[in-house]
């Protein structure tokens, strides 16, 4: 069980860190080749940053709402 937890663990560090990444990444990419001053293209790289993290709160609800009613069929069948 030990070694599932600190698995585990290190998998949400890990993802952390790639969200951080792409979150940086898009932000980088808006400052470098948006229109305007500084804070306006940073706030637009702030919008794309919104607009994936719902995107991928999405797919991850719709995740969960799978696997939620595949266990409940799979435990009506038992």
């Amino acid at each position: 069980m030990a070694d599932v937890n600190s698995s585990f663990n290190m998998l949400q560090q890990f993802a952390g860190s790639v969200g951080v990444s792409l979150a940086t990444a898009l932000i980088s990419l808006a400052q470098k080749t948006g229109q305007g001053a500084l804070a306006q293209r940073s706030y637009q790289g702030g919008r794309y940053d919104f607009i994936m993290f719902s995107c991928l709160a999405l797919v991850t609800l719709l995740a969960i709402w799978q696997n939620f009613r595949l266990q409940k069929q799979k435990n009506k069948e038992n």
